[in-house]
């Protein structure tokens, strides 16, 4: 009975249980602030927002680079084989403040 009324769900069942999961789900599904800087970097490298989503759902949190424990303002690090990000979390206002494309340079925006 309990799998015949799962199946007609619109969206999957997803268990965020790790620290990572959480996280990633977490940015996923607040509006992103993005800082002019970043925009520039995105726009550089023809980048748009459902591209940024891609990139995100596929990255690592790396927890020794971020800033979470005794601050008002949350720092994350994160980072897949392309690119890497840096968000804040401030009074659950999250902004991306750092876009790098590993092996890139866009020289406009530096």
């Amino acid at each position: 009975m309990l799998w015949f009324s799962l199946q007609f769900r619109q969206q999957p069942i997803t268990f965020n249980y790790l620290p990572n999961a959480r996280v990633v789900n977490y940015i996923l599904n607040k509006k992103i602030n993005i800082s002019n800087h970043v925009k520039c970097k995105m726009l550089c490298h023809n980048v748009d927002s459902l591209l940024l989503r891609t990139y995100i759902n596929q990255s690592k949190v790396d927890f020794k680079k971020s800033k979470i424990r005794n601050t008002v303002c949350k720092k994350y690090h994160l980072s897949n084989s392309a690119v890497n990000f840096v968000f804040t979390n401030c009074h659950d206002t999250l902004n991306l403040i750092d876009f790098v494309i590993k092996d890139t340079i866009c020289d406009k925006c530096n």
